[in-house]
């Protein structure tokens, strides 16, 4: 058996390597002499893990920070205006038991009423208006009372 780790997790760093030379804008002949310092090569392709984990690091103490790419919670905390309302709109009528208050229960409603895929499409005062008048009808027919 080999102790090696899999080829995937050292292609990553590898790839991680060549990320932070392009945020750092190392020329090559800076890269390669930063390469050969720390692990006496100059590529990335016979480097094996802790020398690929020795040039992250060293990048990292120049200031660079890998991107963290945005979740799909962060995606529903940044809602815009309009986004924010119909949710308000949304949870009134779960909390009158009118619907169940679920993200794929608004987005099924908004594609029968509006023809809008997803909340996510809703982006200007315009596209939201028939999405939250409608909301604001549902809410009177079932008695939750609307806050302006």
């Amino acid at each position: 058996m080999s102790s090696l780790p899999p080829k995937s997790v050292t292609n990553r760093l590898k790839a991680l390597v060549h990320i932070a030379k392009a945020d750092l804008g190392l020329s090559d002949e800076a890269y390669r002499t930063i390469l050969a310092s720390l692990t006496r090569k100059e590529s990335t392709a016979g480097m094996g893990l802790s020398e690929l984990n020795a040039v992250l690091n060293s990048f990292r103490a120049k200031g660079w920070m890998p991107k963290v790419k945005r979740s799909k919670l962060s995606r529903q905390i940044e809602n815009s205006r309009e986004q924010k309302k119909i949710w308000k709109l949304w949870y009134l009528l779960r909390d009158a038991g009118a619907c169940d208050g679920t993200r794929k229960g608004l987005n099924a409603w908004l594609k029968k009423q509006t023809g809008v895929e997803s909340i996510d499409w809703i982006v200007t005062y315009e596209a939201a208006r028939p999405a939250i008048e409608g909301l604001k009808a549902w809410c009177k027919r079932v008695g939750a009372e609307v806050y302006e």
